[in-house]
């Protein structure tokens, strides 16, 4: 595992393509987990499903095992949003995910809201991507499109797309730093809440010269810039 500044950037092997479908899906239409299950990959080093966050909350998200009593969070989903109780549910429906909350916690939130797209199956990748199909194996949403910290092998961080750091290893919500690809082909280090120019960047990759849209990690840890 590499890290790159303040973002995570997770190298693992056998990695499968961000988009490539999946013909056996491990996960059905109304399928449900409870803050105590989860969804894993075919070799069970990724789990989609809760993970607890602070004491006693849990959030959404994925989770890379690297032993069984090591994990590290990839990906979570709304992670400024506060943590959930054990009560809750995560259902995978026709409209996408829906966190299903308990009345004192007030309304249900969509986790993936796809409206009336037809949702046939998901799965969990060995890629650490999640990914969402219709009856046809088109891929309809995945995780790698949303980055949260994390850069995974296969993973393509496009134009106008950003890493933003989390607050601590245990506190998973948006920390003080972003790492944003440039649509001018500049790969550039700011901090949270500040604009995209030169005052505020302390790093970047000087290459706005260069038709460059895309960060990617290669198989061997190597970052680098594609068009």
């Amino acid at each position: 595992m590499l890290l790159f500044m303040f973002f995570l950037i997770l190298q693992t092997l056998d990695s499968e393509s961000a988009a490539a479908p999946k013909a056996n899906c491990q996960i059905k239409l109304n399928s449900t987990l409870s803050t105590n299950s989860s969804w894993l990959s075919p070799s069970g080093r990724f789990a989609f499903g809760f993970y607890l966050e602070g004491s006693d909350g849990f959030k959404v998200g994925i989770q890379f095992i690297e032993l069984p009593n090591k994990t590290t969070v990839i990906w979570t989903s709304h992670r400024d949003d506060s943590p959930v109780s054990k009560n809750a549910t995560l259902m995978f429906g026709e409209g996408g995910l829906k966190l299903l909350l308990a009345t004192s916690q007030g309304e249900d939130q969509n986790i993936v809201n796809l409206g009336q797209t037809s949702v046939y199956c998901a799965s969990m990748l060995d890629s650490g991507n999640f990914v969402i199909y219709d009856n046809n194996n088109t891929v309809l949403w995945q995780t790698f499109d949303f980055p949260t910290d994390t850069l995974m092998v296969g993973q393509v961080l496009h134009k106008e797309t950003e890493l933003i750091s989390s607050v601590s290893e245990m506190n998973h919500s948006s920390g003080r730093f972003r790492l944003l690809m440039q649509f001018d082909g500049n790969l550039v280090m700011y901090p949270v809440g500040t604009d995209d120019n030169t005052v505020n960047a302390y790093w970047a990759s000087y290459t706005a010269s260069e038709p460059y849209d895309n960060l990617n990690l290669s198989q061997d840890g190597i970052l680098f810039l594609t068009n």
